[in-house]
């Protein structure tokens, strides 16, 4: 014990003296000589204030070996140094330790404090072993300081440590001592605290703990933030947009998945581009999320999230909230779904001559055909639909019925998807489902679904007068007088049809044949303005359909033609059909094959903007075609009109259908004549 107060005492000496020169103390250490020391290493310091102080060496002049582990001589000579030892007489202790070497005065100096032992003791036949070139771990380190410091009381504990039971019994009270006094800190591996006992010491190592150990302004106290106990697993379910989050978490088995944990490195099944980085701030670990073009923080244990040292634990809504998502949870199944907003697009639809009123898709260019619509909306297109939502294997199923068929969506698949309120349906799934057919006016980006006539079920054989009309009413100026059936032959005719059992039909109507005994189809080319100021109200008078042939350049920019108003309202009334006269009325034989393709494609696309249904037969004006124009009508229509001819019997070149012409003058018999056979 005396020996140990005398070293005590020493020490203390030693480092007054110390820190009473200038050019040796720890914070004015001389320029280091070593090549393999930058100053930028995390030794530097170290190195340099023990280097200053004389208490560590170069391995040469120039190289300092940072990376070399510690042999027991060497510490024995730096126990020497720092305890200020003296030479002394030889004596044989330790079989390996011979006369005259620069460690030998060292050795047996230390031994005689008390300081250091040998691996091997003495026997009656053999003198001990102190074992030169032997490497030393931390923990003899530790033992060797501890001893040199007198082993003072201990207050600390070794529980924050992660590998504490590797310290060997010996070296227990040594490792407390020096994890007290923040001589040794421990690494951090994982976000936990090793100690390493049983490593061997490097000498940059020891360099760091000699300047803690003796300059005690050097230390500073080092606990690591404490780790959150590791969050249960939960039952409940979360859904982001379409993809299930893998697994989900809370601070106890009751927490609801509104409020649920999510592993950090799930993101990626979200939002490929995550990026995590941790830290340590203020005792608290810290964690910096950026995806999406967002950045997200955390600290442990705050806001709800958790790090358990090997995984971060975040709150699952916060990333679907931040970018806009809906949030929706099934109570029943403990599952909530955060479903990414649907981008509104520019382009449209109308199914059957109404417009959906609003298209939505993924992104701004999802196509008008793939677009999707608010199951709210189907009630506009058919009056009874219904729908409903129910849950199965932790999906909401949704269940439309409409028009006598049933359709099953899941949300999150094949884009379905629903948002707590409203479900996105693919908008032409219901129209396709009936058969309707999809025409894309890919200008507009809009697209129509039109109950087209299906033609391979019109019956053949069937007798079918089509009448062709121009003008009603009194010719205006320059108007071809016989062109102008009056308003009273007019009315005649239309009464004749209703009281003699005639049923006028559009060229819709020709598929269901067998429900009409004795049809006739009433067509009127060019669009005249008195379509509407004479034949429609005897249209509405009578109940009486009628098709009218028009061509697009002519209306809203001649006073004696419709406008687009009118024409809209006479569809309306679901007693007129708008079919095509062209885009100018040219006489189709005599123009080339692409402007022939113009006048049918533009004036078919036109016709089907303004109208809402698509246009599907064509008039030839002035019955005027050619083989080219027979080649490109059956491209884009089902029906081609001729302007003169006879009886149109079905079963024949749809693209050739005769009619009888109803002029001026043609009396209520000769009319009579026409459509009866």
């Amino acid at each position: 014990m005396k020996n140990k107060k005398l070293i005590s005492l020493l020490l203390a000496l030693i480092l007054f003296a110390c820190s009473a020169v200038p050019a040796l103390a720890a914070d004015q250490p001389a320029e280091l000589p070593f090549t393999d020391v930058p100053k930028d290493a995390w030794y530097y310091h170290a190195v340099s204030v023990c280097w200053s102080e004389g208490i560590l060496q170069g391995v040469s002049e120039t190289k300092f070996d940072p990376s070399a582990s510690v042999t027991r001589e060497m510490v024995a000579m730096i126990l020497y140094r720092i305890a200020g030892g003296e030479p002394v007489p030889y004596e044989p202790i330790f079989s390996d330790v011979p006369e005259g070497a620069w460690y030998s005065d060292a050795i047996i100096w230390d031994y005689r404090q008390g300081l250091v032992k040998g691996v091997k003791p003495a026997t009656e036949t053999a003198p001990a072993v102190f074992g030169l070139g032997r490497l030393t771990t931390r923990e003899q380190i530790m033992t060797f300081l501890y001893r040199l410091a007198g082993e003072p009381e201990l207050t600390g504990s070794l529980s924050a440590y992660q590998d504490a039971g590797l310290v060997s019994g010996y070296a227990k009270n040594a490792m407390i001592w020096a994890t007290q006094e923040y001589i040794l800190l421990g690494n951090l591996q994982h976000y936990r605290l090793y100690l390493r006992p049983q490593d061997n010491c490097t000498r940059a190592e020891l360099a760091q703990i000699l300047l803690r150990y003796l300059h005690p302004e050097e230390r500073k106290e080092f606990t690591p933030p404490p780790l959150a106990e590791t969050p249960v697993k939960l039952s409940g379910k979360a859904t982001i947009n379409t993809t299930q989050v893998p697994q989900l978490y809370g601070t106890n088995a009751g927490v609801a998945a509104t409020s649920a944990l999510i592993k950090a490195s799930d993101l990626k099944l979200f939002w490929p581009d995550v990026t995590l980085k941790q830290a340590t701030s203020n005792r608290k670990y810290t964690c910096t999320v950026r995806l999406g073009g967002k950045i997200f923080q955390y600290t442990n244990e705050t806001g709800g999230a958790a790090f358990d040292g090997d995984d971060w634990y975040l709150p699952c809504r916060d990333f679907p909230i931040a970018f806009g998502y809906t949030e929706y949870l099934d109570s029943s199944e403990n599952h909530v779904f955060y479903t990414k907003p649907l981008v509104k697009l520019s382009g449209k639809a109308t199914i059957n001559g109404i417009a959906v009123p609003q298209l939505y898709g993924q992104t701004s260019g999802v196509a008008v055909t793939s677009a999707m619509l608010k199951s709210s909306d189907l009630k506009l297109f058919w009056s009874d639909a219904t729908c409903t939502k129910t849950a199965s294997n932790g999906k909401l199923v949704c269940t439309v019925r409409l028009g006598g068929k049933v359709f099953q969506y899941t949300n999150g698949t094949d884009g379905v998807l629903y948002d707590g309120k409203d479900w996105y349906l693919p908008c032409r799934a219901f129209p396709k489902a009936f058969g309707y057919s999809e025409y894309l006016d890919s200008k507009e980006n809009h697209v129509f679904y039109t109950p087209l006539p299906d033609v391979s079920k019109i019956p053949s054989g069937r007798k079918v007068p089509v009448l062709m009309y121009h003008a009603t009413g009194e010719p205006f100026s320059g108007g071809i007088t016989e062109l102008f059936v009056s308003a009273a032959n007019l009315e005649a005719q239309l009464k004749y049809i209703k009281q003699n059992g005639f049923s006028a039909i559009w060229f819709e109507d020709l598929p269901k044949l067998s429900s009409y005994q004795k049809p006739v189809i009433l067509t009127f080319d060019d669009g005249y303005k008195d379509n509407y100021t004479v034949l429609f109200p005897l249209l509405k008078k009578y109940n009486v359909k009628a098709t009218i042939f028009i061509f697009p350049n002519n209306i809203g920019t001649n006073n004696n033609f419709l406008t687009w108003d009118m024409v809209r309202e006479m569809q309306a009334s679901g007693l007129v059909s708008f079919q095509s006269h062209t885009m100018s009325h040219s006489n189709l034989d005599s123009l080339s094959e692409a402007k022939q393709r113009t006048e049918l494609e533009e004036s078919k696309r036109i016709i089907t903007e303004k109208t809402g249904r698509e246009c599907f037969v064509l008039c030839y004006p002035s019955g005027k075609y050619n083989n080219t124009t027979l080649y490109l009508a059956k491209q884009s229509y089902l029906f081609g009109i001729k302007m003169n001819g006879n009886l149109y019997t079905t079963g024949t070149n749809r693209f050739l259908v005769p009619r009888y012409y109803v002029a001026r003058s043609t009396s209520l018999s000769a009319f009579a004549s026409m459509i009866t056979h």
